[in-house]
């Protein structure tokens, strides 16, 4: 998706500069936004690969048996909780001690 990303700012900035109905101070000004808007976008896209990276690493060693602490103090375990992917959170199984709880990967970390 970056290699796209980055393909279409080229060939926005070539249409911007080819064009001759843009004055040089405009076609500076598009150039500097249109970097911004794409600079930003790549900083965001990097946060989000590595927020998933550590939250993928929360629910392999949730799976692999290991206890997660969450929300302070919860400990999530496969004994007690369910793994539901489609939302990333962890669920309690029937006739446990936290009914109707529904708890966030992103409030765990991995108990040492």
């Amino acid at each position: 998706m970056r290699i796209l990303l980055f393909l279409l700012l080229i060939v926005v900035l070539l249409a911007i500069f080819a064009s001759r109905s843009i004055t040089t101070i405009q076609k500076v000004i598009i150039t500097v936004l249109l970097l911004l808007l794409f600079g930003g976008g790549y900083l965001y896209e990097e946060s989000v690969d590595k927020s998933e990276t550590i939250n993928l690493k929360k629910v392999e060693a949730f799976k692999q048996g290991k206890v997660l602490i969450c929300n302070g103090n919860i400990k999530v375990d496969k004994e007690h909780f369910y793994y539901l992917s489609g939302t990333e959170t962890f669920s309690p199984k029937p006739g446990g001690k936290y009914v109707d709880m529904v708890i966030s990967v992103d409030k765990c970390m991995v108990k040492e």
